[in-house]
């Protein structure tokens, strides 16, 4: 029960930095290794822990030990690549000019506010919320109780956990090897502090908009996966596909992503919160039957035996 909580306090704490202007600025330090092992070492422990908990999902050492180690291997590339990188200089940012942007993009060249900034936020931080309420929402709904509830819930942590490293990771990453300038470098009503700040280098992809997408499409699985015939799988799957493209057209508005940007963003999150599930999902057993002849003194026919 505590393992469950503290885990999912941490990646609390992982999102706070991830939306702050230094989500690169990270060192191999004793705080961050401390952090990445506590995160890995706990994600292990809840894999062999919850391996009997009754939901719609099954965990074992062959899919997701590859997947924790992978994917945090990814994470920490991700964070530890761009502590090289220097911010554009003033003679950079002033070969910069919007007609080199290809024009589906373009447009965003144009756009700067700090208000659309802060609104972006709210997508971030209520799909980490939301993740959390869900996590310990939905054993209730199979009447589990005690040890089986807290089993149930590690399970769904780890799958959330999952999908959330795999994409943050790859969004990280990417974003340190691309190193593409975001909209508001060409701004010229954009502050200059901001332009030359280390993270104004990292606008493909849209992390905002991947973390919202992954955590509000691993929602909307969660509950089609528990509640397979609710009439409310429609309007749940709305809300799921709305909120991460609102936050990106935040984004976008803001000045901080291209379109390009938000649409990989998008797409990339929703994969890693569909198909992370979908391969937990327990599979169904085969039905199978099998036809006989009955010969005795009492009766004669055929038998039918079904196995499922």
């Amino acid at each position: 029960m505590i393992s469950a909580i503290y885990w999912l306090i941490l990646q609390l704490h992982i999102y706070q930095n991830c939306s702050s202007a230094h989500i690169f600025d990270f060192k191999l330090s004793p705080k961050f290794t401390s952090v990445y092992m506590k995160n890995l070492l706990l994600a292990i422990f809840l894999i062999g822990s919850s391996v009997f908990a009754q939901s719609p999902y099954q965990l074992s050492w062959k899919l997701d030990l590859p997947i924790v180690l992978g994917s945090n291997t990814l994470m920490a590339t991700g964070l530890l690549i761009p502590n090289g990188i220097s911010p554009l200089t003033q003679a950079e940012l002033d070969a910069l000019n919007p007609m080199n942007v290809n024009a589906f993009d373009r447009s965003a060249t144009q756009n700067y506010s700090i208000a659309a900034d802060h609104r972006s936020d709210i997508g971030l931080v209520s799909g980490a919320i939301l993740g959390l309420g869900v996590n310990l929402a939905l054993p209730t709904t199979k009447g589990l109780q005690g040890k089986a509830y807290w089993k149930e819930a590690g399970k769904l942590a780890l799958i959330w956990y999952e999908a959330n490293t795999l994409v943050t990771g790859a969004t990280l990453s990417t974003k340190a090897l691309i190193l593409r300038p975001r909209p508001f470098t060409y701004n010229p009503n954009a502050p200059l502090e901001d332009k030359m700040e280390v993270d104004a280098r990292f606008s493909f992809f849209s992390g905002h908009t991947s973390i919202t997408s992954v955590n509000f499409f691993l929602l909307g699985k969660f509950y089609a996966d528990y509640f397979p015939e609710s009439k409310y799988k429609p309007a749940v799957w709305a809300v799921a596909a709305i909120i991460p493209a609102w936050t990106g057209i935040e984004r976008y508005n803001a000045g901080k992503h291209y379109l390009t940007d938000v649409i990989t963003g998008y797409v990339v999150g929703a994969a890693g919160g569909i198909l992370v599930p979908h391969f937990h999902k327990k599979k169904d057993k085969a039905t199978s039957f099998l036809l006989y002849p009955i010969n005795n003194t009492q009766v004669n026919g055929i038998g039918l035996l079904l196995r499922f």
